[in-house]
């Protein structure tokens, strides 16, 4: 008979460094002052989620990883390389995310093109992730960020500064790829 993986559906904190070790805390509201980094290291996320919710690891290239909360290390270590958990294709993991597979995100790159993702479209069985968010070359993603509810405005900074709003409706909505052009830089 197959075995059938259950996991309690419980509240988890995952913790992950600049150097991309990672962690997790059972329950929320963890202090994060109290948190602990090797030398030179620190915090690049720290993320209220619960167990039954996947968790996806973007590298600098827009490619996804997924590892489940119960597969990371608790305790007060200072955790494990993300890198010996998934086979990361373009050195660093630059985001964390994590939620209901339903959660959408706001993805775009600092060539001013993007898209609204589905954290469900993220998740890949591959130990190498998947290409997600596909860009040029010295494109950099910048940080995916999760629509709230109710959300109905997209803002869009450029350097030079101007902006732009739009609503986030007019927003192409996709399950991976390039993206469309948010604003002409």
């Amino acid at each position: 008979a197959a075995m059938v993986d259950t996991i309690a559906d419980e509240p988890v904190t995952v913790i992950l460094s600049k150097n991309g070790f990672i962690r997790s805390r059972a329950g929320h509201g963890i202090d994060r002052a109290m948190l602990t980094w090797k030398d030179g290291d620190g915090e690049l996320a720290v993320i209220e989620t619960r167990t039954v919710h996947p968790v996806i690891l973007l590298d600098a290239a827009g490619r996804t990883y997924s590892v489940r909360p119960v597969d990371l290390p608790g305790g007060k270590g200072d955790g494990v390389p993300a890198s010996s958990l998934v086979d990361l294709q373009h050195g660093q993991v630059v985001a964390m995310l994590s939620g209901p597979v339903e959660t959408k995100i706001l993805l775009a790159t600092s060539a001013g093109v993007g898209f609204i993702g589905r954290l469900g479209d993220m998740v890949s069985r591959q130990k190498a992730g998947k290409a997600y968010m596909t860009g040029e070359e010295g494109v950099e993603l910048l940080p995916p960020t999760p629509i709230p509810a109710g959300a109905a405005w997209i803002a869009a900074l450029a350097e030079e500064p101007r902006l732009l709003l739009f609503p986030i409706d007019e927003m192409k909505e996709l399950a991976g790829g390039k993206g469309v052009i948010l604003m002409v830089l």
